[in-house]
């Protein structure tokens, strides 16, 4: 046979994808002399951890076991990684959290919904117009109403609103300081 006879003889091709493992000659020497000690291979461990302190652990994916029956030890073979708890954590609460987000925000409205809204806006708008265009009440109406000197600056102070206004939203909420802010804000 000629060297160019060899080169011509086809040699088997992996396909493209195919997860094969090429085991090295110290790789076949190392696994020999573990059976000729007498540990066994134990199948079916798809991940080992080893836990070292309290926040740091080293995992091996795809490892390869061998248990020694007679001290029931074990010797394990693979690519260790360190994995960081904490940073695990943090990840997995910022993840929580944007799914959190997701499920609190508004679904879409349609249009009926959002004509609706407008049209209160408008009506509340009108109302808002209405009572701006009530007469400035005298000292002697809001002392007559309940509303002292300290409580109108107080509202005036959270709200923008003219002393008409806090007057008439102080009678509607039952003389409340406290119910006139949230309502003159809102």
């Amino acid at each position: 046979m000629s060297v160019e006879e060899i080169n011509e003889v086809p040699q088997e091709q992996i396909p493209a994808g195919a997860n094969v493992t090429v085991a090295s000659k110290v790789d076949k020497k190392a696994k020999k002399a573990f059976e000729k000690a007498g540990l066994k291979k134990v199948e079916g461990i798809t991940r080992v951890t080893l836990r070292r302190g309290i926040n740091h652990i080293f995992v091996i994916a795809e490892p390869e076991v061998y248990r020694n029956p007679a001290t029931n030890s074990y010797i394990v073979f693979g690519e260790a990684k360190l994995e960081d708890l904490t940073a695990a954590r943090a990840q997995q609460a910022a993840a929580a959290a944007a799914r959190a987000n997701e499920a609190e925000a508004p679904a879409p409205k349609d249009q009926a919904s959002i004509t609706a809204d407008l049209e209160a806006a408008a009506a509340k708008v009108s109302l808002d117009d209405a009572s701006a265009d009530l007469p400035e009440p005298t000292a002697e109406e809001l002392k007559e109403a309940g509303l002292s000197e300290e409580d109108l600056a107080l509202v005036k102070e959270q709200t923008t609103a003219s002393n008409a206004q806090i007057l008439d939203a102080f009678k509607k909420n039952g003389k409340d300081i406290i119910n006139t802010i949230v309502a003159l804000t809102a």
